[in-house]
């Protein structure tokens, strides 16, 4: 039974991988079309050179699809099926949200130098408005989970933030690939063709759909690992966690979190 889940859930994880990493290769290639003028400054009304907006989703992309991506497979997949220890997993998962965080910054730099420079007007989307709600739940969501996870004492806070940002995160996660779908949509609209089969048009399609089939397999990560346990094992690891040394386990996620979910997570108060 183990083996069998085990061989479901990597499989899983490689073709996410594979995934974002044809998605990330495309998006190469899509830059690198005529009208997408690949990184080459850009040039505004006075002829001045402009920061090539491209940066902007190219740092959008690496962050959301690939870095956010792999930091929720390696919060459980890395500990439970590759043996590496919850500290590690733990320090792997914020490094690389931390990261995506500074990579964000950057392509949000970016986007208003080059709409300042180029007299664009700012936040005059949907996908603008989306895009810098999603960014912001983001930061909050890093800064309380540092913040509460490295200086809070008090075991019960922890617990209940614990919840939130298992499944916060996620939903911010998703909206960031909304996010970037109306993106690849808006540059779709702004791209001159003869025809809308033209290879920047189509290529633009592709991506949209690779970014909700790497967050598809995303998702499946994530409910594989919060799928319902039995009785016996639930026990088990409360008594694997008891033992320990490490305090009384509790078990989360009895609410909402749980009843959607169809099983709770083990918090041990003494590796927060």
């Amino acid at each position: 039974m183990l083996l069998t889940e085990f061989t479901e859930l990597t499989l899983i994880v490689i073709a996410l991988r594979v995934s974002y990493a044809l998605f990330t290769v495309l998006l190469i290639v899509w830059f690198s079309f005529d009208k997408l003028n690949w990184f080459y400054y850009e040039k505004n009304d006075s002829g001045e050179s402009v920061v090539a907006f491209n940066g902007h989703p190219l740092c959008m992309c690496l962050a959301w699809i690939v870095l956010m991506s792999e930091g929720i497979v390696a919060w459980r997949y890395y500990e439970r099926n590759c043996g590496i220890p919850h500290s590690v997993a733990k320090t792997i998962h914020s490094s690389l949200q931390y990261s995506a965080v500074v990579i964000m910054t950057i392509g949000l730099a970016i986007t208003f130098n080059n709409h300042s420079e180029k007299n664009l007007d700012h936040m005059a989307s949907g996908h603008a408005w989306l895009g810098m709600l999603v960014v912001f739940a983001m930061v909050a969501q890093i800064l309380l989970a540092t913040h509460t996870f490295l200086f809070t004492k008090y075991e019960r806070f922890k617990m209940q933030v614990l919840v939130w940002h298992r499944y916060g995160g996620l939903f911010i996660y998703l909206g960031g690939i909304a996010t970037i779908c109306m993106g690849f949509e808006e540059k779709q609209a702004g791209i001159a063709c003869s025809s809308n089969y033209c290879h920047e048009k189509i290529f633009a399609s592709m991506l949209a759909v690779l970014a909700v089939l790497v967050a598809m397999l995303t998702m499946a990560v994530f409910i594989h690992e919060d799928q319902g346990i039995t009785t016996a094992e639930l026990s088990e690891k409360i008594n694997l966690v008891t033992n320990s040394g490490g305090g009384p386990a509790r078990v989360l996620g009895g609410g909402w979190a749980g009843s959607t979910f169809g099983g709770g997570a083990i918090y041990d108060p003494g590796d927060p």
